[in-house]
């Protein structure tokens, strides 16, 4: 603890250590000199200060010479015995040059920040048996098989490639934009020498689907930033290798198939396309997928409106329906419903979108809600909600805009944690303290009185990765149920308190207390002491209690 600081810091100080030490001196008894003589074989250093740093070691494995490796996350390079011991004893160090430095006032002293913390010695006359070369029976047998395992997978590993496949079912649950959400299609490892009727093998196994019922569609990645079904496998394809119906579409990688019934439905690629039905439905405020279908690229939209129409059964009178291209999740089209699909140039994987339209509604309106609701879907992110006690695992997972409020996302976390049943009875929302996760991944308390109007857009986690694999982005945000309602923080403040009292210790045991105690300018230590005692209750009432205060390990009065 430094006082002029009024922190903790890193003692930087000099401390020398050798190569090879003598310890009989110092071992009672008098052991005979020279049989407890130590060789250096590890130093593991620390580089940083309190609030962060980097770990690393320096091993010399024979704890002889001057062959000493650095060991630095997955890098291993070769070091000097100076850069293993004397650059590790820390210390403080003038400028190079001397003279008063850059500032003002005295020479300035620069301390090593890199410095050992463990130092690991080998009895000397015990290195033959310590340090002797290893040998296959000292190796347990779960391990050996372990090794033979990995050696045989990575040998295995230039010659297998990824596929994605994605099921009908999954496209029936789509509500966002695009085709599909890539992190939840179904992930396979297949051999680049698999035909598709090996593919086709596997999907039966997989989904129940018979071989020649299936209709595989391969998907193509766009200039756009879209990923869209390119063309159909037929039966022409099955002796192909899966590299080589890899190496023909867009997408690098993985390979990407739709999963289709194909019973009843025949494709020729020179007239047919195969084109996804979505429909913004204003009442749930949901864009709801509703099927695709293989048609003739002469058919015109109206008649496509017309039949989809009739199958929503809309009012002829009063109620008619809008179609919209959606050509990326940022740019959505309205069409010309005289024009055919090949005329407004739709083509295999294309996605239309209608929206019902009453008669007084005018275009223009519709279009800035379809928009609107577009924008909506740009915005949303997945909340992952966890226990401040296990900061990695879920509770459960929300579906949330980056504009949705502290105050609000409170509300929504009270409401899940009864629909998931991580509580019996409702919670509150105003008892729901909220921590972030920071740069180290660690969470941090999200101030009640300043913060709750705070939008999650500030702590969301931007996804930069391959359109195939994307996830959302994503927040994650650790929950405390509190004994007290944050509105109260208004008026007050949160001091921890470790009762020392034997009477309390025994009825309420070894633990602090969390205690609500005024704050106002007019707030004393008395105030907090009968705070205290409220919590405590009747097994203090005649107690007399005594108020200190600890910083940096240090108690007053």
């Amino acid at each position: 603890y430094d006082p002029l600081r009024d922190a903790n810091v890193k003692v930087n100080d000099r401390f020398e250590f050798h190569e090879e030490m003598d310890l009989s001196p110092f071992v009672g008894q008098g052991a005979p000199p020279g049989t407890l003589v130590y060789k250096l074989h590890s130093v593991l250093v620390h580089s940083g200060d309190m609030h962060g740093g980097h770990y690393f070691s320096f091993v010399r494995p024979d704890c002889n010479g001057d062959d000493w490796f650095k060991f630095n996350d997955e890098t291993v390079s070769r070091a000097t015995p100076e850069d293993a011991i004397t650059c590790n004893f820390g210390c403080s160090e003038e400028p190079a040059g001397g003279g008063m430095g850059n500032r003002r006032g005295p020479v300035q002293r620069y301390a090593r920040f890199s410095n050992a913390y463990m130092l690991v010695y080998v009895l000397k006359s015990e290195m033959h048996t310590l340090l002797a070369p290893l040998r296959a029976e000292d190796i347990p047998e779960y391990l050996q098989r372990r090794f033979r395992m990995e050696e045989e997978l990575e040998e295995r590993r230039p010659l297998m490639m990824r596929a994605k496949l994605v099921f009908e079912g999954l496209l029936d649950s789509h509500r966002d934009v695009d085709f599909v959400r890539w992190d939840r299609a179904t992930t396979i490892e297949v051999q680049k020498t698999d035909t598709v009727a090996d593919l086709r093998r596997i999907v039966r196994e997989l989904s129940g689907l018979a071989e020649e019922h299936q209709m595989l569609w391969q998907f193509s990645a766009r200039r756009n930033g879209t990923t869209r079904v390119d063309r159909v496998l037929d039966r022409s394809n099955d002796e192909d290798t899966l590299e080589v119906v890899k190496g023909e579409a867009a997408v690098g990688d993985p390979l990407s198939i739709f999963v289709q019934d194909g019973r009843g439905k025949r494709v020729d690629p020179e007239v047919d396309v195969y084109v996804a039905f979505k429909y913004l439905d204003e009442e749930s405020k949901e864009l709801k997928y509703l099927g695709a279908m293989v048609l003739p690229k002469d058919i015109l939209i109206g008649d496509i409106v017309s039949t989809l129409e009739r199958r929503l059964d809309l009012d002829e009178e009063t109620e008619r329906l809008e179609v919209y291209e959606e050509l990326t999740k940022f740019l959505i089209n309205p069409l010309e419903v005289d024009q055919t699909l090949s005329q407004a140039k739709v083509g295999n994987g294309d996605i239309l979108v209608f929206q019902k339209a009453n008669t007084d509604q005018s275009p223009e309106d519709l279009k800035e809600l379809i928009h609107a609701h577009y924008e909506h879907l740009r915005n949303i992110v997945d909340v992952h909600v966890r226990r401040l006690e296990d900061p990695e695992s879920d509770l459960f997972v929300l579906e949330v805009s980056r504009k949705c409020k502290l105050v609000e996302m409170a509300a929504r976390i009270a409401e899940g944690m009864l629909e998931h049943r991580v509580v019996s009875e409702p919670v509150d929302c105003n008892r729901i303290q909220l921590y972030k996760h920071n740069h180290r991944g660690r969470p941090q308390e999200l101030d009640a009185r300043s913060e709750r109007a705070m939008t999650l857009d500030s702590m969301v986690v931007e996804v930069h990765a391959k359109r195939e694999t994307a996830k959302r982005p994503h927040v994650i945000l650790c929950v405390e149920l509190m004994g007290y309602s944050l509105a109260d923080l208004k008026e007050g403040k949160i001091l921890n308190f470790n009762v020392r009292c034997p009477v309390a210790r025994k009825v309420h045991g070894d633990r602090d207390h969390q205690v609500l105690v005024p704050s106002g300018i007019n707030a004393t230590a008395g105030d907090a002491l009968l705070a205290l005692k409220g919590v405590l209750g009747a097994c203090v009432r005649e107690v007399r209690l005594v108020l200190c205060r600890v910083v940096g390990h240090r108690i007053s009065y």
